[in-house]
């Protein structure tokens, strides 16, 4: 059920996949571009639809696409980024929908959120070709302490290592981010389409 040959790893889309970051295949792991075993056939062949379905809008787009049809491609990759975290991701919890869910935060800009993915990915693989990707997670911990720094704040009390460190590690964390980082995801399709929408049945009127 390969659905993209011309993309370097199953069952993905380059949308949404941090594909720009040196070291970024993991095309030759098993555990990552084989679908889980105990899988049920309408489970794999609903993603694999929904898959065609983002291709499929991703060849129709082009400078001459109208606003609407952008828009249903967003929608399109929004709603698969969310299947994989709302739906596969709880009901198969290896690595395959795992690593999917952080390259979406990574290709997001979401480093350390998705570093935390990466590694417990990392770390539940076993066969040798694991390899390079351990390489390409450790170029996203370098990015992701890069991210911190810059964000780092000079006027933190001098226990904010051992604060920040205990927040990186406890389940509270992921569970807030998860949440906000879906809540925003609806927020800004809301607005979006309500905007647009707003705009082209009642054009701007000056209220002064």
């Amino acid at each position: 059920m390969d659905v993209d040959h011309s993309f370097r790893v199953p069952f993905h889309c380059c949308q949404l996949a941090p594909s720009d970051v040196p070291g970024w295949d993991y095309s030759s792991v098993p555990e990552l571009v084989i679908l889980p075993e105990d899988m049920p056939l309408e489970d794999a062949r609903a993603l694999t639809d929904h898959l065609q379905v983002v291709q499929s809008a991703a060849a129709s787009i082009s400078s001459s696409s109208s606003p609407d049809e952008v828009v249903q491609f967003e929608r399109c990759l929004r709603q698969l980024a969310l299947d994989w975290e709302n739906y596969y991701l709880p009901k198969y919890p290896g690595p395959f929908f795992r690593v999917r869910v952080a390259d979406v935060r990574a290709a997001g800009g979401s480093w350390n959120t998705a570093l935390m993915l990466y590694d417990e990915v990392l770390h539940s693989l076993h066969s040798p070709e694991s390899a390079s990707f351990a390489e390409f997670v450790s170029t996203v911990r370098a990015r992701a302490q890069n991210d911190a720094e810059q964000q780092a704040c000079p006027m933190l009390p001098a226990a904010a290592p051992d604060m920040l460190a205990a927040w990186r590690t406890s389940t509270t964390q992921r569970q807030y981010l998860n949440y906000n980082w879906v809540q925003t995801i609806q927020l800004y399709q809301d607005c979006l389409l309500t905007s647009r929408v707003r705009l082209r049945r009642w054009p701007f009127r000056p209220t002064l």
